[in-house]
C-alpha cells in the first residue's frame, strides 16, 4: 500500500513539474538611462541627463508566475555643467560632470501571462555598479577630479512583454533606489530567444 501512495505521489508531482512552462531565455535589451541629481540652492544647481545603455540578459522561468533574471550592462557618458555657489571657495564657478555605469543587475519578476500572448511583469532587484567619475573645475589652473565608487542600490522593476514560439519581446521600466538626491530610472526595450 505504502508503494502504492509513494508512486502516486511520485507520479502526480512529475506531472505538475512536467506542466510548468520551465524555460531559459537570453536576450539583449537598449534603452535609456536618466540620471539627475537634486539641486541645493543657492549652492549648487543640480545635475540632470540621459544616456544610452545596454544590457546583456540571461533568465530562467521556473514557474507559471515566476523567473528570475541577470543582467550585465552598460551606459555611454552621462554629462552635464553645474554651477557651484559657496563662499568658502569664493566666485561661483561651473564644473562638468561626466559619468557612467557598469552594472551588474539581478531580479525576481512576477508573471501574468494572457492567452493573447501579452505578459504583464513586476519586481524587485538588486544592482551592483560601478561608477566612474570625472569633474573638470572650470576655474583657471584648478586640476579636475577623477576616480570610481561601487554603488550597490535595490531596482522596481515593471514591464509588459508579448511571446512568440521561441522569441520575445519586452518594453520595460526600472527605477533604482539610489539615495541622497540621486534620481536613476532606465526604460528599455529587449528582445529574446527562448531556449
Amino acid at each position: 500500500m505504502r508503494r502504492l501512495v509513494a508512486a502516486a505521489l511520485v507520479l502526480g508531482f512529475a506531472s505538475t513539474a512536467t506542466a510548468q512552462p520551465e524555460s531559459a531565455y537570453y536576450g539583449l535589451s537598449v534603452g535609456s538611462f536618466d540620471y539627475s541629481e537634486e539641486p541645493e540652492p543657492p549652492f549648487f544647481t543640480g545635475i540632470d541627463d540621459s544616456a544610452s545603455s545596454w544590457k546583456l540578459m540571461v533568465g530562467y522561468q521556473f514557474s507559471e508566475h515566476l523567473m528570475v533574471e541577470g543582467a550585465l550592462g552598460k551606459t555611454s557618458v552621462i554629462s552635464d555643467r553645474a554651477t557651484i555657489s559657496d563662499p568658502f571657495l569664493g566666485p561661483p564657478f561651473t564644473v562638468d560632470f561626466n559619468t557612467e555605469f557598469q552594472s551588474l543587475v539581478v531580479r525576481l519578476l512576477g508573471v501574468m501571462n494572457f492567452d493573447s500572448g501579452l505578459t504583464v511583469l513586476g519586481g524587485i532587484g538588486w544592482a551592483e555598479m560601478n561608477q566612474d567619475i570625472d569633474l573638470v573645475d572650470n576655474r583657471p589652473g584648478v586640476p579636475g577630479v577623477s576616480g570610481d565608487q561601487d554603488v550597490s542600490e535595490p531596482t522596481y522593476f515593471a514591464g509588459v512583454q508579448y511571446d512568440w514560439d521561441r522569441f520575445a519581446m519586452r518594453l520595460a521600466y526600472e527605477k533604482y533606489d539610489f539615495s541622497g538626491g540621486v534620481d536613476v530610472e532606465e526604460t528599455s526595450v529587449t528582445f529574446f530567444y527562448k531556449l
